[in-house]
């Protein structure tokens, strides 16, 4: 086992602070009434659709920093996940704000704590991603397996990536060419939807990133697998928390939106699930590290 890293505790102390920020900054919205009474109804309609998603990060980044100080596979199988989250909510907030003006008015306080937002958790994600990897085997054993059970699992985490590349290319050459003309009448819905290609396209190509590793049998493909578990799980925790609060769509026909949820719920679990044992067992860790 190699000696206490600085680099990885200092990971865990920032994981926990910007979990700590996350919850703060949700406490004040409700508490001082912005989500009812803050900017434009488009505004509040996308601030009010992340406590759910927020939610999750925070508590993928308080166990990725619980694991990275017990020196345990918890890291690898919860940080991971954060990075791809982290990434989403920056490329959504990114896009918004370039979209409705968020950036532009330097004399804005407001301005300044988007940009933070954004760029901390592109910068986060990214440290986070490279940290838990260059230290990879302070937090898992070194033996691969072979076994039945790791290449069904990879089998299945190539299955699941194909789909989500396929099924989101399929939805963004339909929101271009008929979909977003469908939402003329629905000004709250279509800013939301105008707020997820960049998003979309990151989690697209980590997704191919992960296939590539998948196919090759490589450990980079399981940890970039479980980083596009962790986005596509923002992405339907969003989804479902905005469908909550503002309603079903109009141009969505019901049954479509629900079965389309439900598969990024089952396509982040089948990712995060058979992704996880191709680290290796926790007793087999248990065993290396005693």
């Amino acid at each position: 086992m190699e000696p206490r890293a600085t680099g990885p505790r200092i990971l865990a102390v920032v994981s926990i602070l910007t979990s700590i920020g996350i919850v703060l900054f949700w406490v004040s919205w409700f508490a001082s009434g912005d989500y009812a009474t803050a900017g434009d109804p488009t505004f509040r309609a996308f601030e009010n659709a992340f406590p759910l998603s927020d939610g999750a990060l925070s508590l993928l980044l308080v166990l990725s920093a619980v694991g990275i100080w017990r020196r345990s596979p918890l890291a690898l199988l919860c940080g991971p996940p954060a990075t791809g989250m982290l990434w989403y909510l920056a490329s959504l907030d990114t896009l918004f704000n370039l979209q409705h003006g968020g950036f532009t008015d330097l004399a804005d306080p407001e301005t300044y704590v988007r940009l933070f937002i954004s760029v901390h958790c592109y910068v986060l994600g990214g440290v986070n991603a490279w940290i838990l990897w260059r230290h990879r085997h302070s937090f898992t054993a070194t033996a691969p397996l072979s076994t039945r059970a790791g290449t069904a699992s990879r089998l299945t985490v190539c299955a699941a990536l194909i789909v989500t590349i396929m099924s989101t290319a399929l939805f963004w050459a339909w929101w271009y060419a008929t979909g977003r003309a469908a939402f003329a009448g629905d000004s709250v819905a279509r800013a939301f939807h105008d707020a997820l290609p960049l998003a979309d396209a990151l989690l697209s190509v980590t997704a191919l990133v992960a296939l590539a590793g998948a196919l090759a049998r490589r450990m980079w493909g399981t940890f970039s697998a479980l980083i596009t578990a962790g986005g596509i799980a923002f992405a339907a925790l969003l989804y479902t928390l905005f469908l909550l609060t503002n309603g079903m769509p109009s141009a969505f026909a019901r049954t479509s939106v629900l079965i389309a949820v439900s598969a990024c719920y089952a396509l982040a679990s089948l990712l995060w699930v058979c992704a996880s044992p191709c680290y290796g067992q926790w007793a087999q860790q248990r065993r290396h590290m005693a």
